[in-house]
């Protein structure tokens, strides 16, 4: 049984506050033309990856063991609202609702614990070797965006998961800035939350409604997983359906939202999230971090959401971020 337990905070407090806001900004235009075209080969690297043995242990196990493992999510109750923002999150009453909540993020656990698992399935590789994979995959035609990363020493781990704590915005890894709100608490540690994003160095201004958990499954194993619902606010303009193509679950969802962010709806755009996830494992000589990404595959969306290059470019800077955080 996976327990539920550690507290979530908003994730519009950046990565930034260890990494300066500026440096990212900057550092993030260069990355993006100095990358060399070696590093984002496209090369099939499986063969490599299915003989290292560290990465392999990390991401092996059954689809059996999966389904075991994920399926009896118990949140923890709540017993404060010391990390709500006054007056701006509710708890939710109706019971039916919170299990439902509940049975949703027992599926996205158990898809992020599945494309954790980089032998599942094809990999389109941009990257791979002992310290860091990064590729592409596919669920029943949904893209799906993950990385590997290993930091060698373990005695980070604990910083590691607090950095992740203060830094929620795992939905979308590039350079976009994110405000959040809960609009309605079902445990200290999940959540419904409306997010506000605006975007850096591109025009982009959009806005999401995600079910967002924190998951402690042991003493060396955290995970952060989140997961759109397609809920429209009380007279919500955008009223495009979409559906959830990874977790599944969150297609019945149905529950009414009202926000004071109504006018302001009608003008940006809806951003929907498959799947988006970390899972950070401590391990004898080093920390694992694992990250799964999917997001609606809209047209209308910038160039930076949809071409892979340029993902896999904004994934490779975020890396670096983390690595140089973390130096010896």
């Amino acid at each position: 049984m996976i327990k539920i337990y550690i507290n979530i905070i908003f994730f519009g407090v950046n990565l930034l506050a260890y990494v300066s806001d500026k440096y990212f900004a900057k550092e993030l235009a260069a990355s993006n033309d100095a990358i060399h075209e070696d590093v984002l080969a496209n090369t099939a690297l499986q063969e490599f990856v299915s003989s290292n043995d560290s990465l392999q242990n990390h991401t092996m196990c059954t689809d059996a063991a999966l389904k075991q493992s994920s399926s009896n999510i118990t949140p923890q109750k709540n017993t404060s609202n010391e990390n709500c923002e006054k007056g701006n999150s509710q708890m939710c009453s109706n019971p039916e609702e919170t299990n439902n909540v509940t049975e949703i993020m027992d599926e996205a656990v158990y898809r992020l614990r599945q494309y954790a698992n980089f032998n599942h399935g094809y990999n389109d590789y941009y990257i791979g070797n002992e310290e860091l994979s990064l590729c592409f995959t596919e669920h029943e035609g949904t893209e799906i965006e993950r990385f590997y990363l290993a930091i060698p020493n373990p005695d980070k781990y604990n910083e590691i998961v607090k950095m992740f704590y203060t830094f929620k915005g795992i939905s979308y890894l590039g350079n976009l800035d994110v405000k959040a709100r809960i609009v309605r608490k079902y445990y200290s540690n999940l959540v419904m939350m409306y997010n506000d994003y605006k975007g850096r160095t591109i025009p982009f201004h959009g806005y999401s409604y995600v079910l967002s958990a924190d998951v402690q499954e042991s003493e060396d194993i955290t995970m952060f997983v989140q997961t759109s619902v397609d809920i429209n606010g009380h007279k919500d303009a955008n009223k495009t359906k979409y559906k959830n193509t990874i977790v599944e679950s969150a297609n019945s969802f149905n529950t009414d939202v009202y926000t004071s962010e109504y006018t302001q709806m009608q003008k940006i755009k809806k951003l929907f999230i498959n799947l988006s996830g970390l899972i950070i494992k401590k391990k004898s000589d080093y920390v694992g971090i694992t990250y799964v990404n999917s997001i609606y595959d809209d047209k209308s969306l910038p160039k930076s959401f949809r071409d892979r290059d340029l993902r896999a470019k904004n994934m490779l800077h975020f890396i670096n971020l983390i690595k140089n955080s973390f130096k010896e």
